[in-house]
């Protein structure tokens, strides 16, 4: 990172993603030096952890629209927590840097394993692991469900047959914080300077996704009036063959499917929150035989809310696994989640070898 060369590299980098957190590994330059760099990246606030001899070197430079708490940095890690202050929401991250010899990595892991076994919440897990290691079965040991992995390239740069390329950059997320981010996305990106790849990550890429096709949902069955609409639909006339008659009447019913789920079952997810902060409010307030009446409904209610919301993710996760738990939708989430950021696409090569990110060529 001390070279001319190197920072011209970080720098176009960051004039090309304007980044809002960047982290470097392999700075191999003190506190004092980095602050060179960090005014020439033009980034007001770093987190830094000094070289030992002649590697090593970590920074986290970030803008001050940026919250960043570091709890603690060391030669191979820094760890933090990032704080939204809109939401008040925050998560936990740690930037990685493996020990280059081997025998030494188990640091790392013991590290992240005990930490896992005390931290809760959302959780980032990023860097140059030095190892090929799989950290989700390996180290972490988190559901394959739950974890987002990239593993990037990294290339020696010899000839033949002593070319090496090996998959030691990681990204990993635990399932608090891909609910989080679900929209989440990771590019790598090669740079001149150096024999490893960039990793670019965007925690909220937002991508045109066009129309949304008419889906039905399960959960619509359980409304007493959707048979109502059937019935309607199925009973209007329509003048034309065996065929056209039965077409005419399935886009009428995505018509008044679409008008119904809108203006009387409502957004599911909208309505679970406005009956809990219902029975708050009743269960705050002064108690009598009336309220206890309305307390006894309100939670029935939602219980049938959690049902449909249940019905909802076990359709969207796309999978025949039935949880038997508390009404708790926390897998089919992440299921549906997955598969969201699974079979998006964000970008294509096109016949010429460059990438394209726009919609219509996408498409």
């Amino acid at each position: 990172m001390g070279s001319s060369e190197a920072i011209h590299s970080v720098s176009a980098l960051v004039k090309k993603f304007d980044p809002d957190v960047l982290f470097l590994v392999e700075t191999k330059l003190l506190y004092k030096k980095l602050k060179h760099v960090q005014k020439k990246l033009k980034y007001p606030q770093v987190f830094a952890v000094d070289h030992v001899g002649r590697s090593g070197g970590l920074a986290v430079l970030y803008k001050d629209n940026i919250y960043f708490s570091a709890v603690d940095g060391n030669k191979n890690d820094i760890f933090g927590t990032f704080l939204n202050y809109l939401s008040n929401v925050s998560w936990h991250v740690s930037f990685i840097y493996g020990d280059p010899v081997a025998h030494k990595r188990i640091v790392v892991w013991n590290y992240l394993r005990d930490l896992r076994n005390v931290l809760s919440g959302p959780w980032l897990i990023l860097g140059d692991f030095n190892a090929i290691t799989s950290l989700s079965e390996k180290i972490l040991r988190w559901p394959i469900l739950a974890i987002m992995v990239l593993l990037l390239l990294w290339l020696n740069n010899r000839l033949g047959a002593a070319n090496i390329r090996e998959r030691i950059h990681h990204v990993v997320a635990n399932d608090e914080w891909l609910n989080l981010f679900p929209l989440v996305s990771v590019d790598h990106v090669t740079t001149p300077s150096s024999d490893h790849v960039a990793l670019v990550v965007y925690v909220s890429r937002k991508v045109d996704s066009g129309p949304k096709p008419f889906r039905f949902h399960e959960m619509w069955t359980k409304d007493p009036y959707c048979m109502d609409v059937i019935q309607h639909c199925w009973q209007t006339h329509v003048h034309g063959s065996p065929s056209f008659n039965l077409n005419s009447k399935l886009v009428e019913l995505q018509s008044s499917w679409r008008v119904w789920n809108k203006t009387y079952f409502g957004n599911i997810f909208s309505q679970i929150k406005e009956a809990k902060s219902t029975l708050s409010s009743l269960l705050v307030g002064p108690i009598s035989d009336l309220v206890l009446v309305e307390i006894k409904n309100i939670k029935e209610h939602i219980l049938e809310l959690y049902k449909k919301e249940e019905s909802y993710w076990n359709q969207h996760s796309n999978t025949s696994m039935v949880l038997e738990v508390d009404n708790n939708t926390k897998f089919f989430h992440s299921n549906a989640g997955f598969r969201r950021r699974r079979n998006s696409i964000d970008k294509i090569q096109n016949e010429a070898g460059l990438c394209v990110t726009s919609r219509p060529k996408v498409a």
